[in-house]
């Protein structure tokens, strides 16, 4: 899942008190089909996970693990994410346009993950839009970011 459907999907809530058979059922994990499933042009977690794995844990290593747990929103609850601070990077400014448009809509879990084993952003990016990751969706986001910047521009 890329870091814009994340955003827009998954929200960070308080863990419930539970009691101990609660906790044995919520920490099962979703079974190797429902994770294959997960990829997808229109990506709905509670479509492909079902109600029972609406809550997640948060990994241990993380500070808040032990009060916190990711909660996928329903679909009526979703946002549009909007991202803050400098403005997003032109078309034109290659390197940093590339980078920022694969750590927002390439799937990864580390950062070494982004650029794929490719000397620059722009191969890696390039190579992404090639992939199967690459879909309408995400290539409509990525037209209505240049639209934005052309429409401030003018």
């Amino acid at each position: 899942m890329s870091l814009w459907d994340f955003i827009a999907q998954v929200e960070k809530v308080k863990k419930k008190k539970k009691n101990h058979l609660e906790d044995l059922a919520a920490d099962s994990p979703p079974s190797d089909d429902e994770a294959e499933t997960a990829h997808g042009e229109d990506e709905d977690l509670l479509g492909i996970l079902g109600q029972s794995h609406s809550h997640f844990k948060i990994l241990n290593d993380h500070p808040g693990c032990d009060t916190y747990e990711l909660r996928v929103r329903d679909p009526t609850d979703r946002f549009v994410p909007v991202p803050i601070g400098p403005s997003l990077p032109h078309k034109g400014e290659v390197t940093k346009y590339h980078c920022l448009m694969l750590c927002f809509f390439k799937p990864w879990h580390q950062a070494v993950d982004l650029k794929s084993g490719f000397d620059s952003w722009e191969h890696a990016f390039n190579n992404w839009k090639s992939s199967a990751e690459y879909t309408s969706k995400v290539e409509e986001l990525l037209r209505n970011m240049q639209l934005l910047h052309e429409c401030k521009d003018s």
